[in-house]
């Protein structure tokens, strides 16, 4: 009985001990029956002379490390008594800190190998994906993207071909203008406990607003990650100018993101009264699963965007062409609405072909740096210069359709790993030189100052 019980909580403790140093190196423990029987008979012929004093069982636990080590391929490196040296606080709001020590090239490969092997998160009682982690971004970020207008830098989205068509001629967003026997289920929630017209009238607006901008922000993806490698048109036209074939297969994408949209938007949640916060609201986990998008669009359908308007100001981007200089102006609503788009966006094409998605982009966060940084060329109309250093690959990759699993990578890794770091490491400063912030409050103060001012000289 006691050769048992040792065996077992030997096994135990070697399990828990080399866990606790994969994130410094060691080598992993894989679970396979190999490993298991090898284990269970290095137990078993040590057991043959089992401890029978608490002296002979610290011995005999040490004498069993000793074995264990030598038998390892990776021995316990004496840098582990070194501090840590990097501190990775990218998903500081959602996941536990990440630490990165120093380590060797070959432990770095392992672990590498490892998180490659590691299968999507999955929620075990759902079956479900987990929802996207977005960065903690500031607003004034997601302000400057809502100023992207690409591929048409000089005219707004309504005047393209293939986006908005597959939105307006949808059931869902005739139902948010009256059209249908009734509104959409999510939508319905937030409107149940408004008495007053006016408030049901603007959540109904902001509504068929967010769509437009889902549609708008994903047609941009889209564009960018599929224009034609070969054509006869210019390099700075090319976004413009697709294929029958390519003009098909975007309208195809759309509208399998409208079939997505139409099963978010008609999901029930339980609401309470927006004076409640957050924290006690109730929400019906069994039929809306991803509760951090639910909370994203619940603030942005019910909170005082004129209010925040006040307290945030606005920005303006500044526009220097041919001599002439322009300014476009990004509020906080504007920003909200994007952020509530994009995001939206990442946890579609992330729970659609969460494969895709891990290829494309080692952070959740990185999906949003796509339109960061097509704005940081359109700012300066320099797209012949994006689609030949970013984009012109890409399309061999035939990363669409999406739903399909299969990726044919081959020789194609390079271009991916170089997409994805240029992602990784995009500098904000690149968008933020070109934007002036406006206070408000400043502002008000300012115009109070100077109506004292003009009433001291009367």
């Amino acid at each position: 009985m006691l050769s048992w019980l040792v065996k077992k909580a030997l096994f135990v403790v070697r399990i828990a001990w080399i866990q606790a140093l994969l994130p410094y190196g060691a080598a992993p423990f894989i679970d396979s029956r190999d490993s298991f029987q090898e284990l269970t008979s290095n137990c078993d012929n040590v057991a043959t002379s089992s401890p029978n004093s608490d002296k002979e069982l610290k011995n005999y636990s040490s004498e069993l490390k000793r074995k264990i080590f030598e038998e390892s391929d990776y021995s316990p490196s004496k840098k582990l008594k070194q501090p840590v040296d990097e501190l990775d606080l990218n998903h500081k709001n959602s996941n536990p800190l990440t630490f990165k020590p120093n380590i060797g090239s070959q432990a770095q490969d392992l672990i590498q190998k490892m998180r490659s092997s590691v299968k999507p998160t999955v929620d075990k009682r759902k079956k479900q994906m987990r929802p996207l982690v977005a960065y903690p971004w500031i607003i004034y970020q997601y302000a400057f993207l809502s100023s992207l207008r690409f591929p048409c830098a000089c005219s707004g989205w309504k005047n393209h071909g293939f986006y908005g068509q597959v939105l307006t001629m949808s059931d869902l967003w005739q139902s948010l203008h009256g059209e249908g026997p009734r509104l959409p289920l999510l939508i319905e929630s937030f409107t149940r406990l408004r008495h007053d017209a006016k408030t049901r009238t603007t959540i109904i607006s902001r509504a068929s607003s967010l769509l437009e901008e889902i549609f708008l922000r994903d047609s941009q993806f889209l564009v960018a990650l599929t224009s034609p490698k070969s054509s006869n048109r210019p390099y700075k036209r090319q976004f413009q100018f697709p294929s029958i074939d390519l003009n098909m297969l975007r309208l195809e994408e759309q509208k399998n993101l409208l079939q997505w949209l139409v099963k978010l938007f008609n999901t029930n949640i339980e609401c309470q009264d927006p004076s409640i916060s957050h924290k006690s609201r109730v929400l019906n986990e069994e039929t809306y699963s991803i509760s951090s998008l639910n909370e994203m669009i619940s603030d942005y359908l019910q909170e005082d965007l004129e209010k925040q308007e006040g307290i945030y100001g606005h920005w303006i981007e500044q526009i220097k062409r041919q001599g002439k200089l322009f300014e476009r102006k990004a509020s906080y609503t504007s920003a909200m609405r994007t952020k509530v788009a994009i995001n939206t966006l990442g946890n579609y094409y992330k729970s659609t072909n969460p494969t895709k998605w891990g290829i494309l982009f080692r952070c959740d966060w990185h999906f949003a740096n796509v339109f960061a940084l097509i704005k940081k060329y359109e700012h300066n109309r320099e797209f012949t210069r994006l689609y030949k250093r970013y984009f012109k690959q890409l399309e061999s990759l035939k990363l669409f359709p999406w739903k399909l699993s299969e990726t044919p990578l081959n020789d194609k890794t390079q271009d991916i790993d170089f997409f994805s770091r240029s992602l990784e490491n995009f500098n904000w400063n690149h968008i933020q030189k070109y934007f002036k912030y406006i206070d408000h409050n400043k502002k008000d103060e300012e115009m109070r100052l100077n109506v004292q001012v003009q009433k001291l000289g009367t």
